[in-house]
């Protein structure tokens, strides 16, 4: 009979943890060496600090005496830490949503067009087996809704090496995404201290009355990636030192407090569902507006898209094209949405019915106090300013399908940027449309 095996010490999960916080920085340690390197650090500890490894020695031991009164999973992990797992996410959630919904609903109108938020977006070379993101590429923009962007913040990463076992994912990242140097590389920079104090210098003017740094927001697929990438770089302060939550949620709640006492015609709403504002994120209208990508991504065609300095740029753009017009507030080109945007909503409509003529009809833009008529009959929209286009014989056919209850003549909606159904109705293979897109967004000017 081979020799009873020794129980795990407190210091042994000690010395895990500290071989698995180096090793999600890129150094790949033996057990040996972590007991060399993290010693004197276990002698430093306070009593209560080693309570948290002497418990995991406990559990490990009581195991091993064939208590199985705790069920595990079939990874060897318990079913306790997973509920204590899911229940910090949940608990994460909820303050989430409280803080968003606590600064914006309960904030003076007068005071939300000039408030500071921040947008954040990161591109990563590869996710390990640990949920390590190797980051590559970090982008930041505050802007509020009275200026549109103020600032940006942008960097290449060098990570080092590229953990092994993960440079084929690594290759397949930068050729179907970013298109980043494969690291090492000179260009990136590899001093993550300095990464950090430009972030926090960044963020420094929005901090809150309390002295936090304001939150972060990002895209709902980036936020895994995000937050490690910024523990990766701010090392152990990492998790209590930035707040990174979802976009979506900024849009949701910042587009109802704009419309909110805007207007007195009950259909006229902003988002009634979250779902709303995700799916105006997904549209992403602003993907291929040129000239917003960062120095090394402008030249690269298939990628400049991808690029975290646009993303977070054109997001600004999504935000400010929701809530600009409600606060009364002036596009600025460049600021509040692409450089050569159409801010002139009406001259555009006289523009487009002199091309039209007689022959398909006539555009105008509404007063909001003539919006109501038209909510009902579409169902209502988010939008306080509406083109309605009236329809001559060119459209009997389809008003007839879609039961116009034969009227000659019908009027059909489309929002002012572009996100009513508007004329997107009509059949498209029964008609010469030759004629300027009534689609969403502040178009392009012609040179």
């Amino acid at each position: 009979m081979g020799p009873k095996k020794q129980p795990k010490n407190a210091f042994y999960f000690f010395l895990c943890d500290y071989t698995e916080s180096q090793r999600k920085k890129g150094r790949n340690i033996s057990l040996k060496i972590g007991a060399e390197e993290c010693g004197p650090m276990w002698q430093e500890l306070s009593e209560d600090e080693k309570q948290k490894y002497s418990k995991m020695a406990l559990a490990e031991k009581n195991k091993m005496k064939g208590d199985f009164s705790e069920k595990f999973t079939s990874t060897g992990e318990s079913f306790d830490q997973v509920r204590k797992r899911e229940q910090l996410l949940q608990n994460k959630l909820q303050s989430c949503d409280k803080e968003i919904s606590t600064t914006i609903e309960n904030m003076d109108q007068n005071k939300l067009p000039t408030y500071l938020f921040y947008l954040i977006h990161c591109n990563y070379y590869c996710k390990t087996d640990s949920d390590f993101y190797v980051p590559g590429e970090l982008a930041l923009c505050e802007f509020n809704l009275k200026d549109g962007i103020k600032r940006t913040y942008h960097v290449l990463i060098n990570p080092g090496k590229i953990p092994l076992g993960f440079a084929f994912e690594a290759q397949q990242n930068i050729k179907d995404i970013h298109g980043l140097p494969y690291p090492p590389y000179p260009e990136g920079n590899s001093n993550y201290s300095s990464i950090v104090n430009d972030i926090l210098n960044f963020l420094n003017p929005g901090r809150l009355p309390n002295g936090q740094i304001p939150p972060v927001y990002c895209l709902q697929n980036n936020i895994n990636a995000t937050e490690s990438i910024l523990q990766n770089l701010s090392g152990e302060m990492g998790d209590s030192l930035f707040r990174v939550y979802p976009l979506h949620k900024l849009l949701f709640t910042l587009k109802n407090k704009c419309v909110e006492n805007k207007h007195s015609i009950e259909e006229v709403l902003g988002f009634p569902v979250l779902t709303n504002a995700i799916l105006e994120i997904e549209k992403d209208v602003f993907c291929y507006v040129p000239g917003i990508s960062c120095d090394f991504h402008i030249n690269i065609e298939e990628k400049y898209q991808n690029c975290s300095l646009s993303i977070v740029q054109r997001f600004v753009y999504v935000i400010c094209d929701h809530c600009c017009q409600e606060l009364d507030i002036a596009i600025i080109p460049g600021k509040h949405s692409r450089l050569n945007c159409d801010t002139n909503r009406k001259k555009t409509v006289e523009k487009i019915n002199n091309e039209l003529g007689n022959k398909h009809g006539t555009m105008e833009v509404l007063e909001k106090s003539e919006v109501s008529g038209l909510c009902s009959y579409f169902g209502g929209s988010n939008v306080p300013e509406w083109t309605k286009v009236t329809c001559s014989s060119f459209f009997d056919n389809e008003l007839s399908r879609l039961g116009s209850r034969g009227e000659n003549e019908a009027t059909y909606a489309s929002v002012s940027m572009g996100r009513g159904r508007g004329l997107a109705n009509l059949d498209n293979n029964n008609y010469d449309w030759n004629f300027p897109a009534l689609s969403r967004g502040r178009g392009q000017i012609k040179k």
